[in-house]
């Protein structure tokens, strides 16, 4: 089970284009690309119900 998660975006305009998101248990990793048509709102929203703990560093 991934201990840790990140996930980057990147979108000049709306909505995001691009997901880089990185799964992380120690000591190993993978890095998943996604192409995506998501409003950010959108990505807030599901972010925001998911049962997953978030936070920053």
């Amino acid at each position: 089970m991934a201990t840790k998660f990140n996930c980057t975006f990147y979108s000049i305009k709306m909505p995001l284009k691009k997901l880089l998101l990185k799964v992380k248990s120690d000591p190993d990793f993978v890095v998943i690309g996604l192409k995506t048509n998501i409003l950010e709102s959108d990505f807030n929203k599901i972010i925001e119900n998911s049962t997953i703990k978030i936070s920053s560093n």
